[in-house]
Parts: structure tokens; C-alpha cells; sequence
């Protein structure tokens, strides 16, 4: 009974409350592993742009201005937390947001 009343206090003063018991299981691995957080347009010029597209031949081949390419850019470098897009391209790599076809450079 006490815990729920300082659960209930906290809450009331805007804080917040979790189970301690609840701790093992939302930091586990599974809880905390990465999700995709690009849209399917941003990992398509992602991809792109790991191909050595620039911004303008990317807008030209999905019909869009460069500036909305651009833009899609400075969305995947803040999601991904990146410095830059080489840096941004390489995360998106790592984890598995786009793929290389190394098969078309054979």
C-alpha cells in the first residue's frame, strides 16, 4: 500500500512510476533493440546516396526537387543521430535501414 500512495504522489507531481520489477524486462535486449526509424522514402534516398547519387540526380530519378531531397537528408541525419551524411549512410548500413548491391558493380 505504500508504494501504490508513492506511486500516486509522484505521478500527482508530474513524475513518473514503473514497477521496479518491470526493469529487468524493459532494458532487456529485445526491449531496447534497434527498430527501423527511416521512412521508406528516406531509406530509398539513403540507399540511393550510398550508390554515389548526388542530391540533384536523385531528385531527377524519383521526381522530386532537391530540396526536398535535401531535406529528407537533414531528417535521417538527426534520426540517426549522425555528424554527417557519409556518417548517416554508414549507421544506416550498420543497421541494416538500407542495403548495397554489390552485385551491380560485378
Amino acid at each position: 500500500m505504500d508504494e501504490l500512495l508513492a506511486a500516486i504522489e509522484r505521478v500527482k507531481e508530474g513524475g513518473s512510476y514503473v514497477d521496479p520489477r518491470l526493469d529487468r524486462i524493459l532494458l532487456s535486449p529485445r526491449a531496447t533493440a534497434h527498430v527501423p526509424q527511416l521512412s521508406p522514402r528516406e531509406r530509398e534516398i539513403m540507399h540511393l546516396m550510398a550508390e554515389g547519387r548526388t542530391a540533384e540526380a536523385i531528385a531527377d530519378e524519383i521526381s522530386v526537387s532537391v530540396e526536398t531531397v535535401r531535406t529528407h537528408v537533414r531528417n535521417v541525419i538527426r534520426k540517426l543521430q549522425a555528424r554527417n551524411r557519409v556518417h548517416a549512410i554508414a549507421i544506416a548500413l550498420e543497421r541494416g535501414e538500407i542495403a548495397l548491391d554489390h552485385s551491380a558493380n560485378e
